[in-house]
């Protein structure tokens, strides 16, 4: 019993440790918070960095907008009899970064701030547009064009021998990894990542809070990458799985687990 109120104790410090920051950021100091994150942050990264070399491939996807008048998809080209070379998904040009005065702020890029967003794996980068099913998904490949080194917040370590550092990480990592409904939600977030781009860092290492296991790479400047190839996808079906919480009665209608994984039956 009192691991496990050591443990509630180290969990509920690191959850008001985050929460403060958040208030700090959104409600009192937006740009130069007076808050010891920064210190904890410049501490951490000493020892949690990943360095990635050129020519690695990573993936960057969109749902596919067909537009009958233009000639921006592999289709397209066919269609109109263009040769679409490697590109059979978007162009190159739409496979990559956005124009500055189009991008909307983002997990971790301010408004006009443009950053790449990408995933080290194809299903990731995919689950990250949040698709419908049947959906068209452009993958494109994102090829390194430099040695990068990035700032690594994929693991909080042992989750057997809780700290109070590693529990405060945890609650970091789940901010990059939880969906924002509003526009405000991202504040904290992208702050952390303009700090640890202050550092030197080209980019980010995320969970993805859409694929299980996958990870998302922020590259903080995108012209240290090149889209070379790209290819379409469909959605063939989305999986979804439920866990019944607090069941404060046994009522044996309600299945404890519900899945639609080996269909619906």
């Amino acid at each position: 019993m009192e691991d496990y109120e050591k443990r509630e104790a180290i969990e509920k410090e690191a959850r008001d440790f985050w929460r403060s920051f958040v208030e700090e950021i959104t409600y009192h100091n937006r740009f130069n918070p007076q808050h010891p994150l920064t210190s904890f942050l410049r501490n951490y990264l000493q020892d949690h960095s990943i360095t990635v070399s050129a020519d690695t491939i990573l993936y960057r996807a969109r749902i596919i907008k067909y537009d009958p008048s233009s000639d921006d998809t592999g289709l397209a080209k066919h269609l109109h009899q263009i040769e679409c070379e490697d590109f059979e998904g978007y162009d190159e040009k739409n496979s990559f970064v956005p124009p500055a005065n189009v991008v909307a702020p983002g997990r971790a890029n301010p408004e006009r701030i443009v950053y790449l967003y990408t995933a080290k794996e194809i299903i990731t980068a995919i689950g990250e547009t949040r698709p419908r099913i049947f959906d068209h998904i452009s993958v494109a490949k994102i090829k390194l064009l430099k040695d990068s080194r990035f700032a690594d917040f994929t693991s909080t370590g042992n989750a057997d021998n809780l700290s109070l550092d590693s529990a405060k990480l945890s609650e970091i990592i789940g901010a990059f990894s939880k969906p924002c409904r509003e526009e405000i939600d991202y504040i904290p977030t992208q702050f952390v990542a303009e700090f640890v781009k202050s550092l030197g860092y080209d980019g980010i290492y995320f969970a993805s809070s859409f694929v299980p296991g996958g990870t998302n790479i922020t590259i903080f400047d995108p012209t240290i990458a090149k889209a070379i190839a790209s290819a379409p996808y469909r959605m063939d079906s989305i999986t979804y799985r439920a866990r019944r919480i607090f069941p404060l009665k046994d009522l044996d209608a309600f299945d404890i687990v519900v899945s639609n994984k080996d269909g619906v039956g």
